[in-house]
């Protein structure tokens, strides 16, 4: 499998948009109804992560396809335009990515990971039925389903099945499957040579410590004093860092998933 070396990776870039849709979900209006907002942002993370399978899978196969005596090539004929024989052949991006697998001679996913397999097909079906196709009667459903699953579960699931390439060929993964770079960057490194640790003084902190938590996201908000502007920081673990650029210090906390962390805690306390 090639390695993206050029100046623009395509597949990171639609990755890297869909886990900043969960950042800007945290910014929305908790004013009246919300319900149009966090569909259209779940419904960006939804279409940024299928793009960004998409275009890995389409990227690798286009490499094995142009090939001189490649075995794809051989195999379909037919075809001498790319464009024309992935729309023919491969529309259905689960068997695109089979496809791929039997060019890299490795295991197909459902064989080594079946958890991953699955979350693909639910991720697939939610895509369609929710955000491809919706119907306004089943609007209501649609929303009891967009925000009792994980923000990040779309994004988390290209990077399993993307991911999956790199495992099997023994590679290691690469940074932009690991973490997003849609952060500005000398204040990514600030954190990381804090540890991160800057973003826990916060709780130290003497001033006006203030919270908000957003039952239907599943979001806590922490903010010294009012919240105020600031740059979204994603440190990993669903914790997002706010940080003024202007006063250069930690402002607040956004806490992703926080229902969710606490029952699987809970749970594995009382096993």
């Amino acid at each position: 499998m090639e390695t993206h070396t050029e100046q623009y990776n395509v597949a990171k870039s639609y990755l890297d948009m869909a886990r900043a849709v969960i950042d800007t979900q945290l910014h929305r209006p908790r004013h009246g109804s919300t319900n149009d907002a966090v569909f259209g942002l779940a419904s960006c993370t939804y279409t940024y992560s299928y793009m960004a399978i998409t275009a890995f899978v389409s990227g690798q196969l286009y490499t094995c396809w142009s090939r001189k005596d490649s075995d794809l090539g051989k195999k379909y004929p037919q075809y001498h335009n790319f464009t024309d024989f992935m729309f023919k052949e491969f529309r259905e991006i689960k068997e695109a990515l089979k496809q791929l697998c039997d060019e890299l001679k490795i295991k197909k996913h459902h064989e080594t990971s079946p958890e991953t397999w699955q979350k693909l097909n639910e991720f697939l079906k939610n895509y369609r039925d929710y955000f491809v196709h919706p119907t306004p009667e089943d609007f209501g459903s649609i929303m009891e389903k967009i925000v009792s699953t994980p923000w990040n579960f779309a994004s988390n699931t290209a990077v399993a099945v993307v991911g999956h390439y790199y495992d099997e060929l023994k590679k290691e993964r690469p940074e932009w499957l690991k973490k997003g770079a849609l952060v500005i960057p000398r204040i990514r490194v600030d954190v990381e040579e804090t540890n991160s640790m800057e973003a826990l003084k916060i709780l130290e902190s003497k001033r006006d410590l203030n919270w908000d938590y957003d039952g239907e996201a599943d979001v806590l908000y922490l903010s010294v004093a009012s919240p105020k502007p600031a740059v979204g920081i994603d440190i990993g673990e669903g914790v997002i860092v706010r940080y003024d650029e202007g006063r250069s210090q930690v402002v607040g906390l956004s806490i992703v998933g926080l229902r969710e962390k606490m029952l699987r805690e809970l749970s594995s306390h009382t096993r």
